[in-house]
C-alpha cells in the first residue's frame, strides 16, 4: 500500500488488540515513532526539532483509552480543485499502540463517516484522509490513505472530531473565532512541538502550511509538519509570540482554557469542548504590517459584508438564502444509470429540478459520484429555469444516446449499476444527494430510470427510497423515463414489488453442492439466471429440495437484472462461505452430494426444476460447481449433457462462477 507520492512504506500484519489479526499497518510519519517513517520524512526542519520529536515519542495515551490519536493538519480550502474534490486532513498516532482505522468515525458540521479501512495506523504513523481520490491529471502528487466522500470541511469555521465506539479521541475546532489562521490554498498545520490532543485545541499552535507540494497548494500531507515560525505570526493568531509547545493550562488570553476532564482526555462522551473565542495577543506590533499574509488581508473578505455590516446572502447557502435559490432549491428527480437502448457510456443521464422562482446559473457546481467528479464549466450561462427541469447526460448526440435531448453533457462520471451516490455540490455545500442501489434500498430496473414521485419533489423527500419508483413511461428508443418532464406520482408503495418481468423466465444455472474449501453447511449455493428482457424481483419464490423448502422474502426488492445472475446461499458471509456475496440467504435446504431435485415455484406453479446426480447422468463434482454450459431457457437445463464441472476458481479456491456468466468447463 502506498501512502504518498514517491513514498516507500513498510507494511506488516500485526496482532493489534486482544489477539485479533488486523489488516496492513501504516508505519512511520511522526518523528520518534517506534517504526520509523517515510523516506521523505527526514528534513532539515525535522532535524532541527529533534527535541520536540523526542517529546512526541514520550507522549502516552490518556489512562482510559489505549489509543492516542490527534488531528495534525487540515486542508479545507483548495484552489486548484473544488472543495468537494480537494479537501483532506491528517491524523497522527501519538501513542504506543496501533490504531484500527476501520473503527474510527469522523464527524464534521457537514457530515460524518466511518473510515472503514481494514488497516491499522502504527505508533508514530500518519494517515491522510481525503474526500476524493486525487486524479492523476491534476498537479497533485497526492495518494490518500483513506478516501471517503461523506465528510465535508467548512471553509470559515468548523470542527473535526475523531471517535471510536462513541468515545472522542480528538476534536479540533478551527476558524478565526477560535484564534486559528484562515488560509486559502494552504493547510492548517499543527506546530511540530504541539503534537498532542490538548495543544492542538489552541489556534496559536497552528499556522498555514508553507511547503508547496503542488502548484498553488501548500502543506505537508502525509508527513510530519515543520515547526511554525512564530516570529512571522500575524497578531490575530492569538497568544504571545514564542516557541511552540508552551503550557496550555491558562488557555488563550481572555478566552479561558479547557479544563481536562477527570480521568483524562478520553474519559467519556465528547470530552473536548470549544475553548471559546481567543483574544488577539500582541496586537499591532511594528514591523509586522510589511509581511504579506494574503489570506489575512481583511479586504479579501469584504464580500461577506455590505455597507451596513450585514452578511451578504449567498445564493447556494444551505439555509436557502438568495431569494429562494438556496440549497433546498435544486433537486435530483430522475436517474438513468442502467440504460438498455444505448450503452451506458452514451445513455446514462440524470435530471435536476429547480423549485425556486429564480433562474439559476449552474456554472461552478460540482457533480460527484463515488469515484469521480465533474465541474460544470461553460463560457455561457447554464440556466435552470424557475420550476423547470434540466437533463444532464454523458452524450448529447440523440443518434447515440437512446434518443434523448440532453441540456448539458458531462464527462468523468460513470454511474455504477450496482449502486452509487450522485451528489450536486457548490464548494462545501451539498445541494442534493441521492444514494441508489440495493444496498440503499433503491434498486433499479435495466432499461428504465428511477424517478422521484411527482408528489415528493424536495431534497428531503428524495432521501426516502419509498418515494422513488421505476418509470412506466418511455422515451426515445424505448427506455423508460420522463427526461425533462414532470414526473408522475408513483403508483407503487413501500412493500410492493418493483415492476418486473415474469418469474417464468428464471432458470437454475449453477449448483455448488460439495465445496472443498469450506464445510457444506457454509459453502453450498445455487445460482439463478434471468434470460428475459426485464429485471425480475424474486421475492415470493419458493426454493425446494426433497426434504425442505424456503420462501424468499425481504423488506426491499431482490432484483435479478435482464441477462443477469444471482446467487442464493446457505451462508451470507464471504469470510465463511468460501468468498462469495449472495443476493439472498436461504434456510431449510441441504444439497445432497449424491443427488438432489431442486425446484423453483411460486404459489404452487412450477417455474424450473433440476434433478442432478450421477444416476441422472449429471457430472459429479468435488470442490467445484456444476453449471449449464449455454444457459438459454429453463427447459434447456433439463438435459444432463448440457451440464459440466466449472473450471474457474473463485473466492477461497473452489471452482465456480457464482453470480457471473458461466465460464469454461474442466
Amino acid at each position: 500500500m502506498t501512502l504518498g507520492s514517491g513514498c516507500g512504506e513498510e507494511l506488516e500484519i500485526r496482532v493489534t488488540r486482544q489477539g485479533e489479526e488486523r489488516g496492513p499497518t501504516f508505519t512511520g510519519g511522526v518523528p520518534g515513532g517506534e517504526t520509523g517513517g517515510r523516506e521523505e520524512s527526514v528534513s532539515p526542519v525535522e532535524t532541527e526539532n529533534s527535541e520536540a520529536a523526542d517529546e512526541i515519542a514520550d507522549e502516552t495515551a490518556p489512562s482510559l483509552s489505549p489509543y492516542y490519536l490527534a488531528v495534525t493538519e487540515i486542508f479545507y480550502d483548495p484552489v486548484t480543485l473544488p472543495d468537494a474534490a480537494g479537501e483532506w486532513f491528517e491524523i497522527s498516532n501519538l501513542g504506543k499502540m496501533p490504531v484500527p482505522l476501520d473503527e474510527l468515525e469522523v464527524r464534521t458540521p457537514l457530515g460524518s463517516a466511518y473510515l472503514g479501512l481494514n488497516a491499522s495506523l502504527a505508533p508514530g504513523g500518519v494517515a491522510l484522509v481525503a474526500r476524493f481520490p486525487y486524479p492523476s491529471a491534476t498537479p497533485y502528487g497526492l495518494i490518500p490513505d483513506v478516501v471517503n466522500g461523506d465528510f465535508m470541511l467548512p471553509n470559515t469555521q468548523g470542527f473535526i472530531e475523531i471517535r471510536m465506539n462513541d468515545v472522542v479521541l480528538d476534536r479540533v475546532e478551527y476558524g478565526a473565532a477560535f484564534g486559528f489562521p484562515d488560509p486559502s490554498g494552504a493547510s492548517l498545520s499543527l506546530d511540530l512541538g504541539a503534537y498532542s490532543v490538548e495543544k492542538n485545541d489552541l489556534g496559536s499552535n497552528w499556522c498555514p502550511g508553507a511547503n508547496e507540494y503542488a502548484p498553488g497548494e501548500f502543506g505537508t500531507p502525509g508527513v510530519p509538519n515543520p515547526s511554525c515560525d512564530k516570529s512571522l505570526s500575524p497578531p490575530d493568531w492569538g497568544g504571545e509570540e514564542g516557541s511552540a509547545g508552551e503550557s496550555v493550562d491558562e488557555g488563550p488570553s481572555g478566552g479561558g482554557g479547557q479544563e481536562e476532564p477527570e480521568g483524562g482526555e478520553l474519559g467519556g462522551e465528547a470530552t473536548e469542548t470549544s475553548s471559546g473565542e481567543e483574544s488577539s495577543g500582541s496586537e499591532g506590533e511594528e514591523g509586522e504590517d510589511e509581511t504579506d499574509w494574503g489570506w489575512w488581508d481583511d479586504e479579501e473578505w469584504d464580500w461577506e459584508e455590505d455597507e451596513g455590516g450585514e452578511e451578504d446572502e449567498w445564493p447556494w447557502d444551505s439555509t436557502g438564502g438568495g431569494a429562494g435559490a438556496g440549497g433546498d432549491s435544486i433537486v435530483i428527480t430522475e436517474v438513468h444509470f442502467d440504460p438498455q437502448a444505448a450503452p451506458d457510456e452514451d445513455g446514462e443521464w440524470f435530471e435536476l429540478t429547480n423549485l425556486s422562482d429564480w433562474s439559476l446559473d449552474l456554472r461552478g457546481l460540482t457533480i460527484l459520484d463515488n469515484a469521480s467528479f465533474h465541474v460544470i464549466n461553460s463560457e455561457s450561462a447554464v440556466w435552470l429555469q424557475p420550476f423547470g427541469t434540466m437533463v444532464f447526460g454523458r452524450n448529447k448526440d440523440v443518434d447515440e444516446n437512446g434518443g434523448l435531448a440532453v441540456d448539458y453533457a458531462y464527462n468523468g462520471i460513470v454511474l455504477n449499476n450496482s449502486g452509487d451516490v450522485l451528489t450536486i455540490a457548490d464548494g462545501d455545500v451539498v445541494l442534493d444527494k441521492v444514494a441508489f442501489g440495493a444496498a440503499h434500498g433503491l434498486p433499479g430496473v435495466t432499461g428504465s430510470t428511477i424517478q422521484l414521485s411527482g408528489d415528493a419533489t424536495s431534497v428531503q423527500y428524495n432521501d426516502n427510497p419509498e418515494n422513488w419508483c421505476p418509470s412506466v413511461d418511455t422515451y426515445g428508443w424505448g427506455d423508460g423515463g420522463t427526461p425533462g418532464s414532470t414526473n408522475p406520482i408513483c403508483s407503487y408503495v413501500a412493500g410492493d414489488t418493483f415492476p418486473s418481468g415474469p418469474y417464468s423466465d428464471l432458470m437454475i444455472s449453477e449448483v455448488m453442492y460439495n465445496p472443498a474449501k469450506v464445510l457444506d453447511s457454509q459453502g453450498e449455493w445455487i445460482e439463478l439466471y434471468n434470460p428475459g428482457f426485464a429485471s425480475v424481483d424474486i421475492r415470493g419464490l419458493m426454493l425446494s429440495d426433497k426434504k425442505g423448502s424456503h420462501v424468499i422474502a425481504a423488506a426491499g426488492p431482490l432484483l435479478i437484472p435482464a441477462g443477469g445472475y444471482a446467487v442464493l446461499a446457505r451462508n451470507g458471509s464471504p469470510a465463511q462461505n468460501g468468498g462469495l456475496t449472495p443476493l439472498h440467504v436461504y434456510s431449510k435446504i441441504t444439497l445432497n452430494n449424491g443427488g438432489e431435485t431442486l425446484t423453483l415455484s411460486v404459489d404452487g406453479v412450477l417455474i424450473d426444476q433440476v434433478a442432478y446426480g450421477e444416476a441422472s447422468g449429471f457430472p459429479s463434482a468435488d470442490g467445484a460447481s456444476i453449471m449449464v454450459m449455454n444457459p438459454v431457457s429453463n427447459t434447456g437445463n433439463d438435459v444432463p449433457f448440457d451440464w459440466c464441472i466449472s473450471g474457474m476458481q473463485y473466492g477461497d479456491g473452489d471452482f465456480g462462477t457464482p453470480g457471473a456468466a458461466n465460464g469454461t468447463c474442466q
